[in-house]
């Protein structure tokens, strides 16, 4: 097993530079964020080839369920309407081999790569959290959009909530974590994103399962003492619009349930185009209708007169329904194993096996993952690129850094 040396490799410090800026850009100036990833895949792809890193060591069988997930994209190109449509949108699924770029290098480099990220992580709450004091609540877009900025947010908050309860750091690190931690949550919330406020609280509530041994000591009662206070602080000083948003759900789900003309609210087209979604599935069970094909399918319903007229929406706003229409139910395994089973399987086995001080990583892996799925129920984020590529970067900085520490704690004297 080859280490770079960290001290005098000039490249493994702008790689970990862009570790760090990563995150802070991603959410706050555009198309910077999809640099910063590619400068840390090419970055990688150097790093493998004068290391002669194995790119498939541990992950062969990950590797597999990819090449037929993007068989199955391929495929599903058969019964597209627009094959242009099609590849840019399969575009955004070759981003997801940038983990095997990216994770044979921390594996190799160790789980200090991992220090880097949070510090970055940390970076991109507090700096979204400054420009926010001066955005009503509801209204934070970052570069992109409300949701993509909540969601972001809270992953963020999940992440570095599993690292404050199971990390033993310095103290000047567990309140910079804490702030980071503190301002995920604050911008989270005021982005107005439900899906992200769902997916960072189960989240957090998994990793307090996962750790519900080390809460009863005096640091992790204090630490767990003061996140409640806090998250409860943040609901109270915005509680009348965080209230206002579970009320316009279930305003939008009595106004669907009517049948008026004017169900077409936020829940109510969700609803909509969930169930064109359905019946796209049901016509093409197997290979779908085409990837990135939905468009085209939510504008034969609006000419037939099957729904209330609804813009033309490029995807289904569920990514789970998205993936059914377009790729059908053999694509949608191939997702469903690729983006959370494998790695879950992955990250539970690295729970068992990594030493007790580490397990923060497969903890903070496994709540990663939940809140992605999370977001899948009411977000098709697998067509955007800015988050897939920090999928890719959390996903692989994690499972390298727990491979990492397994292959250190296996060795002799260790």
């Amino acid at each position: 097993m080859i280490f770079v040396d960290n001290d005098e490799n000039l490249t493994v410090k702008m790689f970990f530079l862009s570790i760090c800026a990563y995150p802070v850009f991603l959410p706050t100036v555009r198309n910077w964020g999809s640099g910063m990833f590619l400068a840390l895949v090419l970055l990688a792809v150097y790093i493998i080839v004068k290391n002669k890193l194995d790119l498939l060591l541990g992950a062969k069988k990950y590797l597999y369920i990819y090449l037929y997930f993007v068989a199955l994209c391929l495929i599903s190109f058969l019964n597209s309407s627009d094959l242009g449509r099609s590849w840019r949108s399969f575009e955004v699924i070759l981003y997801l081999a940038g983990f095997f770029l990216l994770r044979p290098v921390i594996r190799c480099l160790g789980s200090r790569t991992t220090d880097f990220l949070l510090i970055g992580l940390s970076g991109c709450g507090i700096v979204t959290a400054m420009y926010s004091v001066f955005q009503p609540p509801g209204h934070l877009s970052g570069a992109y959009h409300h949701i993509f900025l909540g969601e972001v947010t809270a992953l963020c908050a999940a992440i570095l909530f599993a690292v404050l309860l199971l990390r033993r750091s310095s103290l000047g690190f567990s309140i910079y974590y804490f702030v980071g931690f503190s301002c995920s949550v604050y911008v989270s919330v005021l982005s107005g994103s439900r899906g992200a406020w769902l997916g960072a609280f189960l989240a957090i509530l998994l990793t307090l399962a996962l750790s519900w041994r080390e809460l009863f000591s005096r640091r992790n009662c204090m630490i767990f003492t003061v996140v409640f206070l806090l998250l409860l602080g943040v609901f109270f000083v915005n509680r009348s619009f965080v209230i206002s948003r579970f009320h316009q759900v279930a305003e939008d789900i009595a106004l669907y349930k009517t049948g008026s003309s004017h169900q077409a609210t936020s829940i109510g087209s969700r609803f909509l185009m969930w169930s064109i979604a359905v019946d796209t599935w049901k016509q093409h069970p197997f290979i779908g209708s085409g990837l990135g094909d939905f468009k085209d399918d939510l504008g034969r319903a609006n000419e037939t007169g099957e729904i209330p007229r609804l813009p033309l929406y490029s995807q289904a706003h569920s990514l789970y329904m998205d993936s059914l229409s377009g790729l059908g139910s053999l694509g949608t395994l191939g997702m469903v194993l690729f983006l959370f089973l494998l790695p879950a399987y992955g990250f539970t086995r690295c729970l068992r096996s990594v030493p007790e001080d580490f397990r923060y990583l497969a903890v903070a892996g496994l709540a990663c993952l939940l809140a992605f799925a999370v977001f899948g129920l009411t977000d098709s984020w697998l067509n955007k690129r800015a988050m897939v590529s920090f999928y890719v970067v959390l996903v692989a900085f994690l499972w390298g850094s727990c491979q990492s520490v397994e292959i250190k704690s296996s060795e002799p004297g260790v």
